[in-house]
């Protein structure tokens, strides 16, 4: 068992040592003396101890200037301040309580002491102090946990906040567009009817030599109305895979199968902007997935980049196996997406097509997260954000980063 360490402070050294010798009469108390409030002072910065007993009227510090002191250092010291005499000022500081202003004074004990002081006050004292103390430290440590479980959950539902806001956002649109979906799909067989007869008429125009400006005309005319009808089609694919709920079994199909589809797909607008496809496939085995859905994701994204950039320019795929997840990552050499616009890119039809390329990012985040439990994450950097300095390490363009579980 542990002794506890008593400090006794008085500069008569004859009181002192026979302080030390009453208190260590019984063992269970180790004693440090020293005859002077200053040299006091040296030893407590360095070694704490369970209990002072400090001697009130000493030359150039007196007990109470010692306690003032060692409050600096020491938070919650066991004290008793001992006088020879009835000092009016030391039982004044031990009788006024620390509410009234005063110093913790355990004990004011006049000279000659008792001889229960040590066997039995001294030692109740110090066992009640260890339970404070002990209880001081346990509250300490509890609070900071709290502390930390505080942030913690603050920052949880933060993020539950943000989840329901999307959530909430997501449901509004699907219920708009839901209703909307047949309308917009027979609003767009009008158009395709109508550009069948468009055609039709353009053709009978042209045997008949019609004048070439006036069918230049109507050929552009023809052009804008065809990729309104085509805009109008992938918009009615994407109500129908934003509404959409998976009914179909997920199966083991090759996520680089799905890529290499998605490029062919696209492989005309490639091709038109001379752009570099490179490829990175250390993963080729399957995945259990829904086919047509991770189709569509990776076919908006890469449409994305392809659009972002203007001529030359070099999209990287890479696929590989990271943590018993898949990997794929996205990366082009495009305009990039400022700071203000890539935080928006997973609201439901937000678009910056016709600045920086871009749409159907909710449509992409609700088949991987929603249907698949992957995530989804985007590193984007504009011309503007590296010349201004902030982000002078990094390239221009855009990372687009999928994760998706290897066991769906």
């Amino acid at each position: 068992m542990s002794k506890y360490e008593i400090l006794v402070i008085d500069d008569e050294k004859m009181v002192a040592d026979s302080l030390k010798d009453a208190i260590e009469f019984l063992d269970i108390y180790t004693v440090t003396v020293v005859y002077s409030g200053r040299q006091a002072l040296d030893i407590a910065r360095k070694k704490t101890f369970d209990a002072y007993l400090v001697d009130q009227r000493m030359p150039e510090m007196t007990g109470i200037g010692f306690i003032q002191e060692l409050l600096k250092f020491d938070n919650n010291p066991l004290i008793y301040i001992v006088t020879a005499e009835d000092d009016g000022v030391a039982l004044a500081a031990a009788e006024k309580t620390i509410e009234e202003g005063g110093l913790p004074i355990k004990r004011y004990v006049p000279k000659p002491w008792s001889e229960s002081l040590f066997s039995v006050d001294l030692r109740e004292d110090l066992r009640e102090h260890k339970m404070k103390i002990e209880l001081l430290n346990s509250i300490d440590t509890y609070s900071n946990k709290q502390k930390v479980i505080q942030s913690e959950l603050h920052t949880a539902l933060e993020k539950l906040w943000e989840q329901k806001k999307r959530d909430a956002a997501l449901g509004g649109a699907i219920s708009v567009i839901s209703s909307a979906k047949h309308e917009l799909s027979n609003i767009n067989t009008g158009i395709s009817g109508n550009l069948e007869l468009l055609d039709n008429a353009m053709t009978e125009l042209d045997q008949q030599n019609i004048d070439p400006k006036f069918f230049e005309k109507f050929t552009k005319i023809k052009s804008r109305l065809t990729i309104l009808s085509d805009r109008l089609i992938e918009y009615v694919n994407f109500i129908g895979i934003l509404t959409q709920k998976v009914t179909d079994p997920f199966l083991k199909v090759s996520v680089a199968t799905i890529l290499e589809s998605c490029l062919s797909t696209l492989s005309k607008e490639i091709e038109k902007k001379n752009i570099e496809i490179v490829k990175d496939f250390k993963k080729t085995a399957a995945l259990l997935c829904h086919e047509k859905q991770l189709h569509m994701a990776f076919y908006h994204i890469i449409k994305n980049s392809i659009d972002a950039i203007d001529h030359g320019g070099t999209i990287l795929l890479s696929l590989y196996e990271e943590n018993a997840h898949c990997v794929i990552k996205f990366e082009d050499t495009g305009k990039g997406i400022p700071e203000d616009i890539i935080e928006k890119v997973f609201i439901p039809l937000f678009t910056q097509e016709k600045i920086y390329g871009g749409r159907g990012g909710s449509i992409v985040h609700k088949i991987i997260a929603d249907f698949h439990k992957g995530s989804i994450t985007i590193e984007s950097y504009t011309k503007d954000m590296i010349t201004t300095g902030r982000f002078v390490d990094k390239a221009q363009g855009t990372i687009v980063i999928v994760v998706l579980p290897s066991q769906t």
